[in-house]
């Protein structure tokens, strides 16, 4: 079982539509958190764990209803204390001992479509389910950076380490480096491995986030974390817990093939197919459309007619 897990609002997956040249597009373009919510759910995995703050939990809850997700867990931060605890709080929402696999997007924009940024999943769940923790890299390109670097050994998917974004000039020559990949800033890792990094590397987070779980409050179809046990975690990132020097960490490259879309695409479902007069209908591997697409089969106020669909893009 996959679960994602979405960052929202200021630090996440934004909550507002992506602008495009096309001023008669952009009335019908999904929000990026949407997008990627619909997508991964119609993907196979389960209803997300959403993960955003006070300020941003209402519109969190009206998108996820449009999309009919009406069983997502919407965990609420009462303060910002990074991805790391926040990401824990919702490891922990299902079990210390859990097995279950984490798709977590901690992007604040997902360099490209979701299909993209998750392709090459088939191994990287092995991987991923035998506990070695997986994150994707981005190819070299304009902007491949800006969440940082990712050095790779000869193997090309080792992490020997994680570099943070460098300037527009480093950017450049890092470019031109095979061993170099950007961070995509989406992970996939399983929940006993994630719990068992902190309890390694941050105990003391751990236990302020297991006392803030106990202490939450269900408030208005949300879970409000405890604010003095959550405001007593210090500051930490993912990329503290599960790149930290010598983490086994494997990298998936991600392949774009020239139309620039993914090579391949996550947890492909057999779509039918019109088969020959007589026969049985054919079946044919197909990403769906996660613009297209709700809980209930219908469209939405967020979704587009998919020769419109655009692709998700860098928002500046």
């Amino acid at each position: 079982m996959i679960t994602p897990v979405l960052l929202a609002g200021d630090n996440g997956l934004s909550l507002r539509p992506v602008l495009q040249k096309n001023a008669a597009r952009c009335a019908l373009t999904a929000t990026p958190f949407a997008e990627a919510a619909a997508h991964l759910c119609h993907s196979g995995c389960t209803e997300p764990i959403v993960i955003t703050a006070p300020a941003d939990r209402d519109e969190v809850l009206r998108q996820l209803r449009a999309l009919g997700l009406n069983d997502a867990d919407v965990l609420v931060t009462p303060c910002p204390r990074g991805s790391a605890p926040a990401i824990l709080a919702a490891a922990m929402r299902l079990g210390r001992t859990s097995q279950d696999l984490l798709l977590i997007c901690t992007a604040l924009r997902l360099p490209g479509d979701l299909a993209r940024v998750t392709g090459g999943s088939a191994p990287a769940c092995d991987l991923a389910g035998s506990g070695t923790p997986v994150t994707f890299g981005l190819p070299a390109g304009k902007r491949a950076f800006d969440f940082g670097c990712l050095r790779v050994a000869e193997d090309g998917a080792t992490l020997t380490e994680y570099l943070a974004p460098p300037g527009r000039a480093e950017a450049a020559q890092l470019a031109t480096r095979s061993d170099h990949l950007g961070h995509s800033q989406v992970y996939l890792v399983r929940v006993d491995c994630l719990i068992d990094a902190f309890a390694a590397r941050a105990p003391r987070r751990l236990d302020h986030c297991a006392r803030a779980l106990d202490r939450s409050l269900p408030v208005n179809g949300a879970t409000l974390l405890d604010a003095g046990s959550f405001a007593e975690i210090e500051m930490t990132s993912l990329e503290d817990i599960l790149l930290a020097p010598l983490s086994k960490v494997h990298v998936v490259p991600l392949r774009i093939d020239r139309a620039g879309h993914g090579a391949n695409h996550p947890f492909p479902r057999p779509v039918p197919q019109a088969g020959a007069a007589g026969g049985a209908p054919a079946t044919a591997e197909r990403a769906p459309d996660p613009l297209t697409w709700n809980r209930s089969g219908d469209a939405t106020v967020v979704a587009s007619h998919p020769a419109q669909a655009p692709r998700m893009r860098f928002l500046h």
